[in-house]
């Protein structure tokens, strides 16, 4: 991939890598500043999926330039981060697009715990505000539960209580396990108990997308993010979320029900109809829709481009 790697804040780890799309290096201050911001999940960094490259070109080509976002949380810090901080380093990457590189238009687009991240940040978006950054839309593609996922590992129950005993004695950032794969390793990732609790615990932190939260909560989660137009992109055989494929579905379409409409749950089913705002299942596909990119790339263009009509 052709690009620049710049730094948009003040710490080591404020980078992202503005993708050209071409053999040629992009321009900083582009004569087309419109920009999707890709930011990745747990242990994510850049170039996290398979679908970045080509996405990348198709952007170029639609009018658009990828920023990847690399947060402080990003590799192996994920374990001592938050989502707050997360939003944090949004927030300044959204205000250096906007000053630095006179964006105009920005998409977030999110990848499993991204999702998160986007859905924190709009949250702190008082309600009759407008965005301080000209955004367009999101796109949250995988998002999936990581308290689901770990509640597959029991063995990390007594982890999860050594934590509760930590955070209960003022002591919840201290690293209470090495964690690879849901599982304790020597070399996994360093985890604070507080992070670990955020993701495992039900109405944790870090618990947006699991399928037995009620409807009241998808709501107060989720309806935020419905203030601009919204894709929701899952694989049906996403290999971290809850059960079989139409389990996986029906739970995305809650999602999106939550974003759109905010009556999940009271017999709305127009959900599939708005032009802007919808579900896109990727057949077959597991959680980075490796094999399915071109897919997910057109998908991708075709959004944009409705959202720039709408």
């Amino acid at each position: 991939m052709q690009g620049v790697l710049a730094r948009y804040g003040p710490g080591s780890a404020h980078l992202c890598f503005i993708s050209s799309g071409t053999s040629e290096a992009p321009k900083l201050h582009a004569s087309r500043p419109r920009h999707v911001v890709c930011i990745g999940g747990l242990s994510d960094g850049l170039t996290h999926a398979s679908y970045v490259p080509p996405l990348a070109t198709a952007l170029s080509e639609a009018g658009w330039t990828l920023v990847q976002a690399q947060l402080q949380s990003c590799y192996e810090s994920w374990g001592i981060g938050s989502l707050d901080q997360d939003a944090d380093d949004l927030q300044t990457l959204l205000e250096w697009l906007r000053t630095t590189q006179a964006c105009t238009g920005v998409v977030l687009l999110g990848h499993s715990t991204g999702c998160q991240d986007i859905a924190r940040l709009l949250q702190r978006i008082p309600l009759g505000t407008p965005a301080p950054w000209p955004l367009v839309a999101t796109v949250l593609q995988a998002a999936v539960s990581d308290r689901e996922y770990l509640c597959k590992f029991p063995e990390l129950e007594p982890v999860a209580e050594r934590a509760r005993q930590l955070v209960a004695a003022g002591r919840e950032e201290e690293i209470v396990a090495r964690l690879s794969g849901g599982q304790e390793s020597k070399k996994g990732t360093p985890v604070t108990a507080r992070r670990l609790l955020a993701l495992y615990e039900r109405g944790g932190d870090d618990d947006y997308f699991s399928s037995d939260l009620s409807d009241d909560s998808l709501n107060v989660l989720l309806s935020p993010v419905g203030r601009w137009p919204c894709m929701v992109v899952i694989g049906d055989a996403d290999e971290y979320a809850l059960g079989d494929a139409a389990t996986i579905v029906a739970n995305a379409r809650r999602l999106v029900c939550a974003i759109q409409t905010g009556s999940v749950g009271k017999g709305r089913s127009d959900w599939r109809r708005s032009p802007v705002s919808e579900l896109l299942v990727v057949k077959g596909a597991g959680h980075s829709l490796d094999g399915h990119e071109s897919e997910f790339v057109a998908a991708m263009v075709r959004f944009l481009g409705a959202c720039e009509t709408s």
